[in-house]
């Protein structure tokens, strides 16, 4: 064989070896690496990526959103009828166009916008494909009606015959008598005549609910699922019913993560009725990346750093975002961050003494928030004692900031006072109800039988703790407090502080919150050195605390879960001291006072001065009865880049909430999402991420094709015999 026939052969072989090796690598590649669709390349300046709230990217209901328990394409994808920037109180006009009061406050009149109306995909592969601008498989629906809120409002249970799982909208039912469609863009709202200009009513229509189709909707609640929060809504999934992907919205949904749920991708709506009406947003795309995409708080941080995130929701060490660069936070001092709510700890108002006020005030007096500050690196506002946060404009209408600032300086709920001048009074206002033996304090009388009839009244025949002894009201009543006496050669009922029938007195809190463990150690130790009151902090997870604070088998607890920001003092005062007892939900502390009561409730009707009445004699009692002790500010997490986005909002360009919360009263992201601009980065290709793995197990892909092992086998064993076939041709040949 000559040279040219012997090069022939060699170079066949080694095509041939180079082909099969490319057909062994396609064929052994689905078997270990999750196959991911086909991807449009989105330039990173035409993305906004999010981050920091802690749901997965799998459920995408408009119902759970209400709860805070949803992806974001819910937020962007459906609309409300208005909204409130909680900065400033001011009205945030979505579909709806104008709201009043009429009939003398028995009714609410709402009249839509026009051109306003619903988009249905009608082809999901073509508009999965598409990249944004597109309008390849979408398509101009119906206009949105008030028969799609009337129908919405009855999802969220506005009406008698609404699900009995929806609750969102309970407080309109019980005020609403009935709603009138007067045609296609306005409905009225007829209150019964307990509730004229009832502040609930109002605000429960400039809440953000989101409106839905309601041809789709009936279908889905009539034919899906039992419990409406069961119908994930996943636009994505192949057997998604193909006429339920209907919306209005400026982003729909587009792309995510099916595998592990850790990241969604939404694409502008190109036919958005919106667009010259409120103004087309600039990003084409909205990321955001769930609970369960980053392996670590590190690879968060980095991603920040590396402007990979653009607005993130993480607690995030100052050194992260503090170096010179273009991460900001809200404010650019200290405490940086605005406030969702505040931080309380709350005591058990069915034990003595902590049911009494003279010992709420000594605790308070002796808590050093500066040092409760700096446990949470700086980012809290000083606490209120009427137990509402600065930056909600809501909550802060009704306030006499001048009372405010009074109790402040007498309980001294600020950093830098000079603390032993607080811990000198604290002490006097303990000798006054308190004899001191050795190193403890023992009341110097129990508790009053009003306490217990009081209590008894408003509960029924509840357990009632006084000292370390534990017994149903009624047999308190019956009884007396002598059983409780732990210094029966001293005159009157002496109970020690610091002991209780659980132990050493202590402080509820969650495992795992660590800045939230910081502070409690902090005001724990506050108490035992400046009081000589012994007091603990009881780490629990979220199970143990729910169900202590569900059984009252607590001392203190920590709580910050009350009402979000966009709350009044009405919603803020009826769920911390008005009905039901519901552990960590509602009434927590189990604070009784029928006069208090009575104003809170009686604020939800007022109006005029009457109203700021009712709040003054309000706020009288709060601050001087001071029903639970005020911790500190809670801040809403919030940072953003200005890499490849400007316009966020900030103290320059005020609007609250800023923070990825995804709950109800989400209007302010659809504004600030229509307010950003480019930043004039050029242009980066960068595909769908591949999420940072996880510590814990995923669930793992079914493989793209299925190959079998002994395929593979066959294939590795002909190219072995190739290869040796060949070097012996070569060999015989040279």
């Amino acid at each position: 064989m000559g040279k040219k026939e012997h090069y022939i052969i060699k170079n066949s072989v080694k095509a041939l070896l180079v082909t099969l090796t490319l057909l062994l690598t396609t064929v052994i590649l689905p078997v270990s690496v999750p196959q991911v669709s086909a991807q449009v390349q989105i330039p990173r300046n035409e993305i906004v990526w999010g981050c920091g709230y802690w749901p997965d990217e799998s459920n995408f209901n408009p119902v759970t959103q209400l709860e805070g328990a949803c992806g974001w394409d819910v937020v962007l994808m459906y609309e409300p009828l208005f909204g409130v920037d909680a900065a400033s109180g001011k009205l945030i006009k979505e579909l709806g166009e104008s709201i009043e009061w009429i009939n003398n406050g028995l009714g609410i009149r709402v009249t839509l916008r026009s051109d306003i109306y619903w988009v249905k995909i009608t082809d999901w592969d073509a508009w999965s494909k598409a990249p944004a601008g597109s309008t390849a498989g979408i398509e101009q629906y119906k206009p949105i009606t008030t028969e799609d809120v009337k129908y919405s409002f009855w999802l969220y249970g506005a009406f008698p015959d609404s699900p009995a799982e929806a609750y969102y909208m309970s407080g309109l039912k019980a005020r609403m008598d009935r709603f009138e469609i007067v045609d296609d863009r306005t409905f009225i709202i007829h209150l019964k005549d307990n509730y004229r200009y009832s502040s609930v009513a109002w605000r429960t229509l400039t809440r953000a609910y989101p409106i839905l189709p309601k041809d789709v909707w009936e279908k889905v609640y009539a034919g899906s699922w039992s419990n409406i929060a069961g119908f994930t809504n996943d636009w994505a999934d192949p057997n998604f019913p193909a006429d339920y992907r209907v919306a209005s919205g400026m982003y729909l949904s587009w792309q995510h993560d099916p595998v592990r749920k850790a990241y969604t991708i939404m694409k502008k709506n190109p036919l958005w009725w919106g667009k010259t009406v409120l103004g087309e947003p600039a990003p084409n795309y909205f990321g955001y990346r769930g609970g369960n995409y980053y392996g670590s708080n590190e690879a968060i941080y980095a991603d920040l750093q590396a402007g990979m995130i653009d607005w993130d929701g993480n607690f995030v060490p100052p050194s992260v975002w503090q170096a010179p660069g273009f991460l900001h936070t809200y404010f650019k001092n200290p405490p940086y961050f605005a406030e969702g709510s505040t931080l309380l700890l709350v005591p058990n108002h069915r034990k003595y003494p902590l049911c009494e006020s003279w010992l709420r005030k000594a605790i308070t007096m002796v808590i050093d928030y500066e040092k409760v500050n700096l446990a949470s690196a700086g980012y809290l506002f000083d606490p209120s004692p009427l137990l509402l946060p600065w930056t909600d404009a809501a909550a802060r209408e009704l306030v006499n900031t001048t009372l405010e600032q009074q109790y402040i300086q007498k309980y001294g709920t600020y950093s830098g006072k000079f603390i032993n001048l607080y811990a000198a009074q604290a002490i006097a206002i303990l000798n006054e109800h308190c004899i001191k033996v050795g190193d403890a304090w023992y009341t110097k009388d129990g508790p009053s039988m009003d306490w217990v009839r009081r209590m008894m009244d408003y509960y029924g025949d509840i357990d009632l703790v006084v000292g370390k002894v534990k017994k149903k009201a009624s047999w308190w009543l019956a009884n007396g407090f002598t059983i409780a006496d732990q210094l029966p050669d001293q005159p009157g009922v002496n109970v020690k502080l610091g002991e209780s029938d659980i132990g050493t007195w202590a402080i509820l809190d969650i495992i795992g919150w660590t800045d939230v463990n910081a502070i409690d150690l902090a005001v724990a130790d506050s108490v035992s050195r400046n009081l000589g009151i012994p007091m603990t902090v009881d780490f629990k997870d979220w199970g143990g605390y729910t169900s202590s604070m569900d059984a009252n088998t607590y001392d203190f607890a920590d709580y910050c879960m009350h009402a979000g920001i966009n709350s009044d003092m009405y919603e803020r005062y009826m769920q911390l001291f008005v009905g039901t007892y519901s552990g960590c939900w509602n009434h927590y502390g189990s604070y009784v006072n029928t006069e208090l009561i009575e104003l809170i409730e009686s604020l939800d009707t007022a109006t005029g001065a009457e109203k700021q009445r009712i709040a003054q004699k309000i706020q009288e009692i709060v601050l001087e009865e001071l029903p639970i002790i005020p911790e500190g500010g809670h801040p809403v997490w919030y940072i953003y880049s200005t890499k490849y986005w400007t316009g966020w909002p900030n103290e320059d360009n005020p609007l609250l909430p800023a923070g990825p919360y995804c709950g109800s009263g989400q209007t302010h992201v659809r504004e600030y999402v229509r307010r950003l601009r480019p930043a004039g980065v050029a242009p980066t290709p960068t595909p769908t991420p591949t999420p940072t793995p996880t510590p814990t197990p995923t669930p793992t892909p079914t493989p793209t094709p299925a190959v079998s092992t002994e395929m593979i086998i066959a294939i590795v064993v002909v190219i072995i015999i190739i290869i040796i076939v060949a070097v012996l041709m070569m060999r015989r040949k040279k």
